[in-house]
C-alpha cells in the first residue's frame, strides 16, 4: 500500500496475494534492531498502519505513522517492521488498531 501497510518494506500497492516475509521465522534480533523471522501470533490493521503480536510476546508497526500510531518511538512512516519498545517488559496477551490508533491489553484474559 501507499504508506508499507501491507508489509513488504515497500510502499507501492500490490495486486496479488504475496507472503510478507517478515512475518514468519525467529525473533528480534537486538544487536541490529531488526526482526530475524518469527511467527505471528495476531495483526491488526488501522487505516494505514498495522500492529502485530509475535509469538515470543513482543509487539510490532508498520505503515503509516502520521500520529504515531504504529507505537515505535516516532511520526516516521515505518517501511519495515518497528519494535513497539514501551510494551517489552508487558505481558501482551491482544493488540488492536483503529482509523489512527493502536493499543494492547496485558495481562490475563479469561
Amino acid at each position: 500500500g501507499r504508506h508499507a501497510q501491507l508489509g513488504h518494506k515497500t510502499p507501492k500497492h500490490v495486486v496479488e496475494p504475496k507472503i510478507v516475509s517478515g512475518l514468519s521465522g525467529k525473533e528480534w534480533d537486538e544487536k541490529n534492531q531488526r526482526i530475524r523471522l518469527i511467527g505471528v501470533q495476531q495483526v491488526a490493521c488501522g487505516h494505514e498502519h498495522v500492529v502485530g503480536l509475535l509469538d515470543n510476546g513482543k509487539v510490532i508497526g508498520w505503515g503509516g505513522n502520521r500520529d504515531g500510531e504504529t507505537g515505535t518511538g516516532s511520526r516516521m512512516g515505518v517501511n519495515g517492521m518497528g519494535l513497539v519498545m514501551s510494551l517489552q517488559s508487558s505481558d501482551i496477551r491482544r493488540v488492536f488498531a483503529g482509523g489512527r490508533t493502536s493499543g494492547a491489553i496485558a495481562g490475563v484474559i479469561s
